[in-house]
């Protein structure tokens, strides 16, 4: 059985395109030699082994990691708590190493300024019936009530469907803030990060961003950073207040069999309301 065929055995309807892309990938930095073993059980924790003993460029570990996550929710492939902790280890440790190379400014935090202005990153906004960009929205709409609030810029990756504009207008249209909100596309502004940076001390809100986003650890030079975090999973990266609906002693006691860093579960915070349906 070819590896392409063994990780569309049981995909979910949709995502078999990105499942093909996942194959082709693994194939083309791994190598087809080393992806033996076909089976469920087992497989990604081999996948992960054969990293661990690869000296890949930084780019193919973060590309390679992401698809393993992306397996787990698209092909239903299980990661043991071990191997979860090593990958996420790596992981955060690829990432900090690039941020520091960039070398972004020190903190600036005057607390002033921070209430004032606020920095979204929020993914791909799709449509009003996507829970995740409708939420977006909401949560954007929630920041702009505070009176305090000044700048209030949601940056996001892609175009804007009709359909979003749409509900962006009629969700943020008529709030006092509405000239200070700027819509950013990640995209067709490559130079995003330096505006953040030159538009002064602000609040980083990360709303659905990819686990593995570099702006994670880059945004954390410049100011507080706060994540959502989804489907109970620790995330990999480091922020000041991570937030989501469970208890904080279930949080910490997931977080800890899942071998997130102790200080992760310690900045958690419960959230008895949020953009979610649910």
């Amino acid at each position: 059985m070819s590896l392409e065929a063994f990780l569309l055995g049981g995909a979910q309807p949709g995502y078999e395109s990105s499942v093909r892309v996942i194959a082709a990938r693994f194939e083309a930095v791994l190598g087809v030699d080393s992806l033996i073993g076909l089976e469920d059980d087992g497989f990604l924790e081999h996948v992960v082994d054969v990293i661990e003993g690869r000296e890949l460029e930084e780019s193919a570990i973060l590309t390679l990691a992401a698809d393993l996550k992306s397996l787990i929710w698209w092909r239903g492939l299980r990661l043991g708590n071990d191997h979860r902790r090593r990958l996420d280890h790596l992981s955060r440790e690829t990432l900090e190493g690039i941020a520091r190379r960039l070398n972004p400014p020190s903190r600036r935090l005057p607390k002033s300024k921070l209430r004032q202005a606020h920095v979204m990153f929020v993914g791909q906004l799709l449509d009003p019936a996507h829970s995740p960009s409708a939420g977006a929205i909401d949560y954007a709409a929630a920041l702009a009530m505070d009176p305090q609030v000044q700048r209030l810029e949601i940056h996001h990756s892609g175009g804007i469907t009709t359909s979003m504009k749409a509900y962006i207008a009629q969700r943020l249209g008529g709030l006092p803030v509405h000239r200070g909100v700027r819509m950013v596309s990640t995209d067709e502004n490559p130079n995003f990060f330096d505006d953040m940076f030159f538009g002064g001390p602000c609040t980083i809100h990360l709303w659905c961003e990819p686990p593995l986003s570099i702006y994670t650890s880059v945004a954390r030079h410049i100011g507080p950073v706060i994540m959502f975090t989804c489907g109970d999973e620790a995330p990999v990266q480091r922020a000041d207040v991570y937030w989501y609906y469970q208890s904080h002693e279930y949080i910490a006691e997931l977080w800890r069999t899942q071998g997130a860093p102790v200080e992760f579960a310690g900045n958690y915070m419960q959230s008895l309301a949020g953009p979610c349906l649910d």
